[in-house]
């Protein structure tokens, strides 16, 4: 099997800088393993979003598409869990409260 080519857009770049290095090192193995298998098991496809996906990362959510025609991987959005439900107006226990604060380094 090919093997898929990584590409950022500008804001996911800046995103993605902004973020601990610790995060950012975890979000980039991520991104590694996707290169061999862009469906991994715990993908969902959004609603509404023309081909777009979706993977977690502890706290974190990246957004992507796939580009089949030539191989390519275009990450869109990297942020964390709360703001891309607040912003796909998806509640957290019915209520737009943030979740709960980040337990002590149980992703890392």
């Amino acid at each position: 099997m090919s093997e898929y080519k990584i590409e950022f857009l500008k804001k996911a770049e800046k995103e993605l800088s902004k973020l601990p290095f610790k995060i950012q090192k975890q979000i980039a193995n991520r991104l590694e393993s996707l290169k061999f298998n862009p469906y991994p098991p715990d993908v969902k496809q959004l609603k509404n979003s023309n081909g777009k996906l979706r993977i977690r990362v502890g706290y974190y959510r990246i957004i992507y598409r796939i580009e089949n025609n030539i191989l390519v991987i275009v990450v869109i959005k990297v942020e964390v869990w709360h703001q891309f439900c607040q912003e796909a107006k998806i509640t957290h226990l019915g209520t737009m409260n943030p979740p709960p604060p980040f337990p002590p380094d149980i992703f890392i």
